[in-house]
């Protein structure tokens, strides 16, 4: 009776686990913090607030982060990224990040810089870090899972 028990609670814990693994893709969302300027070869100075509002989606598969950032100023951009060093409880997905300039037809999409985002898989929060490559302003986002 009692290898029937530790048996039994044995796939009760492997079945508990394995949604685990899959908990993170789907729809996430969050804000930041932090401003840059826009690239060395832009004639003006206005400050982005980069990642301010964010939102993204980790692929079925957990290994792409992707989605659009804009701030209150109306200034956006897009990041993608792919899982860079997984645990059982994290994942952390390194990338770059663009600003999306709309107002020329066509639009121009500049890449700014790279980020890095770490997701916990049981509290479903992430927390990340963005660099501007041109100077080296950076910030900082968190979120959570959304759906």
């Amino acid at each position: 009776m009692r290898k029937i028990i530790l048996a039994t609670a044995a796939v009760v814990l492997l079945i508990a686990a394995t949604p685990l693994s899959a908990q993170l893709a789907g729809a996430w969302a969050g804000e930041g913090e932090g401003v840059c300027s826009p690239p060395p070869f832009w004639t003006s100075d206005f400050p982005i607030y980069a990642w301010q509002n964010w939102k993204g989606e980790i692929s079925e598969d957990e290994n792409a982060f992707f989605g659009e950032w804009y701030d209150m100023n109306g200034r956006h951009g897009r990041f993608k990224g792919e899982a860079f060093i997984a645990s059982p409880t994290e994942v952390v997905f390194k990338g770059v990040w663009t600003w999306i300039y709309d107002a020329c037809d066509p639009p121009k999409e500049y890449e700014m810089g790279t980020f890095w985002m770490k997701f916990h898989k049981v509290k479903l929060t992430c927390y990340g870090e963005w660099v501007q490559k041109y100077s080296g302003e950076d910030g900082t986002m968190k979120g959570k899972k959304v759906k």
